[in-house]
C-alpha cells in the first residue's frame, strides 16, 4: 500500500523527547489496573477524598482543573473512569510527583511575547506559524510565532508538586481512596 503523501513519518514530526514521552504514556495505558498488587499504606475514606477533591477551599483544589462526571476544570485530565484505566501505583504517583509522566495533551509550554509577557498554559493548537495556549485560569491566547520571542516546552506539570506537603497522610489516603472508586 502506497503512503499517503500529505501524511507526515511520526519520527519526522515528533522530537526525540517528545517520542519518548509518547511511547512512557502508551506503555503506562497497558498496565492493567488489575495486574497491580500494590496497595496504599492506609485504607482512605472516599468520601472525605470525595470532598477535598470538589471543596474549592481545599489545600489542593483537584476539581479547579480536573473533571470527574463532567463537573470541575477543563485544564487537567479527565478522571472518569481512572480506576479502571490506570494502576494504583501509578495514580497514586501522578499526585505526589505529577511531573514523573507527563501526556503530550497536557504538556505546559511557555511563551514570552516581543513585549516582555511570559505566558504559560497547556498547547491547544500549534502550526508552523501560531501557537493557541489556555492558561490554568481557563483564559485563552492565540499568538502568531512571529510576535513572539521564545517558546519553549516545560518539563514540569501545571499540577502543584507538593501535595504530599500539603496533605496528610489521612487526606493524601483519602484523596487516593476516592479516584479509586472511579471505575
Amino acid at each position: 500500500m502506497a503512503a499517503v503523501p500529505f501524511m507526515k513519518n511520526l519520527g519526522d514530526s515528533l522530537k526525540q523527547d517528545q517520542i519518548r514521552k509518547l511511547i512512557a504514556y502508551i506503555r503506562s495505558l497497558a498496565r492493567s489496573p488489575a495486574e497491580s498488587a500494590w496497595k496504599p499504606c492506609l485504607a482512605g475514606d472516599p468520601q472525605a477524598g470525595r470532598n477535598l477533591f470538589f471543596n474549592p477551599q481545599s489545600k489542593v483544589q483537584c476539581a479547579k482543573c480536573h473533571s470527574v462526571g463532567g463537573e470541575g476544570g477543563r485544564i487537567g485530565p479527565v478522571l472518569d473512569r481512572i480506576a479502571s484505566r490506570r494502576a494504583p501505583e501509578f495514580v497514586m504517583e501522578s499526585i505526589l510527583e505529577p511531573s514523573k509522566e507527563i501526556a503530550p495533551e497536557y504538556e505546559a509550554v511557555a511563551v514570552a511575547t516581543k513585549e516582555g509577557r511570559v505566558i504559560v498554559g497547556l498547547r491547544i493548537n500549534e502550526t508552523n506559524f501560531s501557537i493557541q495556549l489556555t492558561e490554568e485560569n481557563g483564559r485563552f491566547h492565540s499568538f502568531l510565532k512571529r510576535d513572539l520571542d521564545e517558546l519553549k516546552v516545560q518539563k514540569k506539570s501545571l499540577m502543584p508538586e507538593n501535595f504530599g506537603e500539603l496533605l496528610t497522610v489521612k487526606e493524601l489516603h483519602d484523596l487516593f481512596a476516592y479516584l479509586m472508586t472511579l471505575e
